[in-house]
Order: C-alpha cells, then structure tokens, then sequence
C-alpha cells in the first residue's frame, strides 16, 4: 500500500511538472533563436506564446547566476534587427539583467548593456525606438565615459537635451 501511494505521488508530480519543462523547452527554443537571429522563427513563437517576448531566464554555473530577458540576449549577442523587432513584438527595454555571484550582485539596465557591448552605431539605431529617461540618459553619459566608449558619450550629450530640457527650452 505505501508503495503505491509513493508511486502515485511520484506519477501526480511528473504529470503536473510536464508544462513547466515543456515551457523552459519552448524558452530555450525561443532565446536560442534570438541569439542565431531567426527572427522568421522568434516570430511564429512570438505569436503562439506572446509571453515569450517578455520571459526571463535564469542560467546558473559554478557559484554565479545570470538572470536576463531576452531583450538582453539581443543586446549581448544579436543584430540591431533583431533588437528592434523584439521591441517591436513588446519586449521591455526597461527591464533590468541581474548577475549573482558569490559575495556580489550586478544589475545592469538595457541602456547600459548596450553601451558595455556594442558601439555608436547600434545605439544611434537603438535609442530612437525606446522609452529612455532622462537618469538613464545621463548616467549613460557617465558609463560610457568610464568604459572610454567616447563617441558613445558625444552621441548621448548630442541626443540629451531632448531628454533633459523641457520642451519649451528646446
């Protein structure tokens, strides 16, 4: 009798289990995409599961964790297509990457994962298509100088007085 109820408790707990691994499939699938730039593919799982574009995924190795979105993947290693057609399909660009390790914890925002991993260039095709506030802007202003990315800090003082001045100053 006690080996039947252990084996219908184990059955219970892998039939309700069975969406969960078939979801973290179906996200793997989707961040795998993102970052071979299918969006054909990010596309049709987009439609099917539209919670997708906004799920986030938590990796672990040895003692450090990463927790991103897939707008985050895009940055880190996609083209600038495929960061705007996330946006496109609703991805929030405010959301914050967090990396845990031992004794530290760092979060870092969309804005300054773009500016850590790409150049000008892809900031100039980027920032036209989010919500960045003024802080963001002006704290970027202050990354970019420390990481000496100094065409990234011409480009946001270029850009920053139609983030800092009210509109009747500009």
């Amino acid at each position: 009798m006690k080996t039947n109820i252990l084996n219908i408790s184990l059955l219970i707990t892998m039939v309700f289990q069975l969406p969960l691994f078939a979801q973290n499939n179906n996200q793997q699938d989707f961040f795998n995409a993102i970052e071979t730039n299918d969006t054909k593919r990010i596309k049709e799982m987009v439609i099917a599961n539209p919670a997708l574009v906004d799920s986030s995924l938590t990796t672990s190795q040895y003692l450090t964790s990463h927790t991103y979105f897939p707008i985050h993947l895009a940055i880190m290693r996609s083209s600038a297509e495929t960061i705007i057609f996330l946006i496109d399909l609703g991805a929030d660009f405010s959301r914050v990457y967090s990396r845990s390790a031992l004794m530290s914890h760092t979060s870092k925002t969309s804005l300054e994962l773009l500016i850590e991993y790409r150049n000008r260039d892809f900031l100039e095709l980027i920032i036209p298509s989010v919500n960045v506030s003024a802080k963001a802007i002006t704290s970027s202003i202050y990354l970019a100088y420390e990481l000496q990315k100094y065409d990234i800090v011409e480009y946001l003082l270029e850009i920053a007085p139609d983030y800092l001045l009210p509109k009747s100053e500009k």
